[in-house]
């Protein structure tokens, strides 16, 4: 019997690298629900196998993206899916290289729906060759964006029919958040790639005005080396003279990363440039009050007052305003991280993700 499933195919990114994008990826390609909705095929939309080479050249990287090409553009011959889902990169190199891939899968007819996980449109379109390229490829296409907050960024080229919102999911972890109760002091968590964008330098800066106001912390460091070397981070940390209050842990997976998260009493992130960051949701599972960045859709998941604070980017005395505070204060710390847990479950699981994402699928593909 003929299969009467819709055919999408998805042209995303899986790890490795491991990053935001990669894990939605690597999540929808493993749903069940979604793999028993439609008939589904996959291609990895990476030409980087390591977080350093993200951004870089060379002959591997040229080798890999004309591979990918071939087989995406296979794909859609052999498959004729209803659909193609694409998690385009939103500028740069990055775009330029994605954009040639759906031109050319617009060129072969594919109705084409683009999931953007990071931001950055809004602030190329004015560049004559890249608004050229903007709406040549998002052109008769659709639209997922991660908030609400995200639609300045490509309102140039969809209509607001033509896009969707479905926020991140991750799944539920089988951890107990822990208590905040008599501790000598407060174990403050930072988990991102060392990247300047992610705030690493705010974050000590914070931290140096935190020890100056003789406050009980620790401050532990996890992530992958990015442009921010594990060397470099320990020569900041010892010119600020943090070495007792902070310490770089290197890369942590799996139940070593949640048992940090469980250990720990309060999460700061204070990103630059951030469109959704999983991160958070995980930081909001395990009950932990937030310190983090007003931008991109992260004023969705923090609230201040509520479950956190959000400060302007860069901003290193409100940063530790608000960890003092929270330091300060237990039952409010306490208070603020049950809101954000109940906050999770209500909006932000796995499930609740690929229910939405299915019904966007549904309605692209009737």
């Amino acid at each position: 019997m003929k299969n009467s499933k819709p055919k999408i195919l998805f042209i995303l990114h899986v790890p490795p690298p491991v990053h935001g994008a990669a894990m939605m990826g690597k999540f929808l390609q493993d749903s069940s629900l979604i793999n028993d909705t439609y008939e589904c095929s996959f291609v990895n939309l990476s030409t980087s196998e390591k977080l350093n080479e993200i951004g870089q050249g060379g002959f591997n990287k040229v080798m890999r993206y004309f591979k990918l090409v071939y087989r995406v553009v296979h794909k859609a011959i052999k498959d004729k899916p209803n659909l193609i889902y694409m998690t385009p990169t939103s500028k740069g190199v990055g775009f330029y290289k994605d954009a040639f891939i759906a031109l050319v899968l617009k060129l072969l007819g594919n109705n084409l729906v683009y999931h953007f996980h990071n931001k950055g449109v809004a602030l190329n379109q004015h560049k004559l060759f890249d608004n050229f390229l903007y709406k040549l490829t998002f052109r008769n296409a659709k639209a997922i964006l991660l908030s609400a907050r995200l639609i300045f960024d490509i309102k140039k080229y969809f209509a607001k029919e033509d896009i969707f919102i479905c926020p991140n999911g991750i799944p539920i972890i089988d951890f107990s958040p822990s208590e905040i109760e008599n501790k000598p002091h407060m174990n403050i968590l930072f988990l991102s790639n060392l990247l300047v964008s992610k705030g690493v330098y705010v974050l000590l800066e914070a931290c140096q005005i935190l020890k100056q106001l003789n406050l009980p912390f620790r401050c532990e460091m996890v992530g992958a080396e990015g442009d921010i070397s594990a060397a470099s981070l320990q020569e900041k940390i010892s010119e600020l003279n943090l070495h007792e209050q902070v310490v770089y842990l290197g890369k942590k997976y799996g139940e070593e990363k949640y048992a940090l998260f469980s250990k720990s009493d309060i999460f700061v992130l204070p990103t630059y440039d951030e469109a959704f960051p999983l991160v958070l949701l995980e930081a909001m599972q395990f009950a932990l009050p937030i310190v983090s960045s007003d931008v991109g859709g992260i004023g969705d998941m923090v609230t201040s007052h509520q479950n956190g604070f959000v400060t302007q980017p860069g901003d290193a005395q409100k940063v530790a305003e608000h960890l003092a505070f929270l330091i300060g204060d237990e039952n409010e710390a306490r208070r603020m991280g049950k809101n954000g847990r109940e906050k999770f479950f209500a909006s932000y699981t796995l499930e609740k993700f690929e229910q939405s994402m299915n019904s966007i699928f549904s309605d692209l593909t009737k």
